[in-house]
């Protein structure tokens, strides 16, 4: 066991203000350190004098560790970069003795026990962080070069095959959804014999919420719950930050009760990256208040609660949603633009058909989901112990 000080020379970055134009070299930041590594084209640059330049110029072999924030003791190995220098949240460690590899160094800065004492130094810091000083403090278990070698052949062997692995888990999870979303979109888009065409306004009732004043907001579980474009997701709702209103003071706002089996819409934001905002309310998510800025969508008699709430997740509303929205800094629809939408429904014998095909598909696609996710899960602890194991001299 030897200390990290004693193995290697530890330097904060350098500090100045990043760039977009060319002024420089690369200035890597700790928000340019992804998951899979730095993104080189992504990264902005800066101004420096060359005598700094020196100082601070990245080369193969660096380890850089993020010193504060969220991410802190998250490291990246650097490999062939381009000119760059790295910034002040940043500690660079360069090692300095020939009995030592980089990449044996950067696998430690992987492990179980590494994250156990940067998690212990962070716990123990007024600011939050690690700096310089603890990391050099850090005593790094150093076997024979030729064993270091041997562990660095072996998990990087290993390591490629649990990323294969993942990707394969991944690949499989996305087929299951993209099954569930084309047999979605498919029920929606037939134009069979007996389906009319006509639109939500002709179909449902369609209210908007009511603009409750937040001042008067509360956090008291005993008072009732607020429905806002802030709880609504991808075909769900997050009641996390849920907002209340008193309960003393509910009287006059009747009309804004939910229903069970109603679907809701952000009426800003209402699609983003992540895909179209809506849910379809249960009992569990009773009894709540809607609020302004949010859509209900009710149905009439002509219309199926759950062949509504298929309709409104279906990639035809979504595309719908997408060409009408508008608005640059807050992309938004109204309530005369939901009404708008056409599409072709069948009798009501056939949408409880189709809504009951797709909820029998929607569920097995979620323990599919379930399943996929619980081997993601395994995958990353069997990396983690593989790493233990390694640096105990047990591999």
């Amino acid at each position: 066991m030897k200390p990290l000080g004693s193995l290697s020379k530890i330097m904060y970055g350098y500090t100045e203000s990043a760039s977009i134009e060319e002024v420089g070299p690369r200035f890597l930041r700790i928000t340019d350190i992804q998951e899979k590594g730095v993104e080189w084209s992504s990264v902005p640059y800066c101004k420096i004098a060359a005598n700094e330049l020196k100082k601070y110029r990245l080369a193969s072999g660096d380890i850089v560790f993020a010193r504060t924030g969220a991410t802190t003791g998250k490291s990246f190995l650097v490999a062939d970069p381009p000119e760059s220098v790295f910034a002040s949240y940043l500690i660079r460690v360069q090692i300095n003795q020939p009995t030592v590899l980089p990449e044996y160094l950067n696998l430690y800065f992987q492990t179980p026990q590494y994250w156990d004492k940067i998690n212990e130094g962070v716990t123990g810091s007024a600011q939050g962080g690690f700096n310089a000083t603890k990391l050099g403090e850090l005593n790094i278990p150093i076997p024979p070069l030729p064993e270091q070698q041997r562990i660095v052949g072996k998990l990087d062997a290993a390591f490629a095959a649990l990323t294969e692995a993942q990707a394969h888990v991944e690949r499989n999870r996305a087929n299951a959804r993209e099954l569930f979303e084309s047999y979605l979109n498919g029920a929606h888009a037939k134009h069979e014999k007996g389906w009319k065409q006509t639109t939500l306004g002709a179909e449902v009732e369609i209210l908007t919420g009511y603009p409750f004043k937040s001042k008067q907001y509360t956090d008291s579980a005993t008072d009732v719950k607020l429905l806002r474009g802030d709880n609504i997701v991808q075909g769900s709702l997050r009641w996390e930050d849920v907002k209340r209103w008193p309960a003393n003071d509910i009287a006059e706002y009747e009309r804004y009760w939910m229903l069970q089996g109603d679907v809701v819409l952000a009426m800003d934001r209402t699609w983003v990256k992540a895909g179209l905002k809506y849910a379809s309310l249960g009992a569990e998510d009773l009894p709540c208040l809607l609020v302004q800025r949010t859509a209900c969508l009710r149905c009439g008699p002509n219309l199926d609660k759950q062949f509504l709430r298929f309709l409104i997740g279906s990639k035809d509303f979504t595309n719908y949603v997408i060409t009408v929205q508008t608005g640059i800094g807050v992309p938004h629809i109204s309530g005369g633009q939901i009404s708008a939408f056409k599409f072709f429904l069948p009798s009501l014998d056939v949408q409880r058909q189709v809504a009951k095909t797709l909820s029998e598909l929607e569920f097995q696609t979620k323990q599919l989901e379930t399943t996929y996710q619980q081997k993601l899960s395994e995958l990353a602890g069997l990396k983690k112990a593989v790493l233990g194991a390694a640096f105990r001299g047990e591999l």
